[in-house]
């Protein structure tokens, strides 16, 4: 038996049906993708059992759901949910942030390659240097930059060749490493004539 949740209108409770696979509910054949099902089994526990909903987490797919399953239904981690969330850098990242509270190992493949999740995830759940994160994050300059500020909090030998080659960045970037006193002043054209 599969378990199929189903509604006519998704702004009101939704009924949960047992039926046997390629049956007809209601004279309509109900064939919904993982995203909804799992918006569906998700909506179940949270507002009708207000719990764990064992027989549906198997049907629970999508990254964003499995997260919040996690989050607000067990309140922790959920090892069968994490080969979901671990496919999708945003809710790799605040599944390490929110719910385990520390680096995620299991994530970081994923979370890496988008430099704005890598640059969230250095700031935030590791709370420093990402050496791991850093060449990934160098294909975005906006990332890099935030990363350069807010991360390194100084001067940043391995980025400075691309945050060179974008003249707004590189006056912000030398103008924050004057303002903390890490740049000599004379060194200050020569750096930004470095990546004209």
């Amino acid at each position: 038996m599969d378990v199929i949740i189903y509604s006519e209108n998704p702004k009101i409770e939704p009924k949960v049906l047992k039926v046997d696979k390629d049956k007809w509910v209601n004279s309509k054949f109900i064939n919904i993708d993982n995203k909804d099902l799992s918006f569906w089994i998700y909506r179940y526990a949270k507002y009708k059992i207000g719990g764990r909903w064992l027989e549906g987490e198997k049907f629970i797919k999508d990254p964003g759901y499995a997260y919040q399953y996690a989050m607000n239904i067990i309140g922790g981690r959920w090892l069968e949910g994490e080969e979901f969330i671990k496919k999708d850098s945003h809710w790799a990242r605040r599944y390490a942030l929110d719910v385990i509270e520390d680096r995620w190992v299991e994530g970081e493949e994923v979370i890496r390659k988008n430099p704005e999740q890598a640059y969230w995830y250095a700031r935030y759940v590791i709370k420093g240097r990402w050496l791991d994160g850093e060449k990934f994050i160098l294909r975005d300059i906006k990332w890099s930059y935030h990363y350069v500020i807010n991360v390194v909090r100084g001067r940043w030998l391995e980025g400075e060749e691309e945050i060179m080659k974008n003249y707004t960045i590189a006056c912000k970037y030398v103008n924050m490493l004057m303002k903390r006193k890490l740049i000599n002043p004379k060194d200050v054209m020569k750096l930004l004539k470095s990546g004209i």
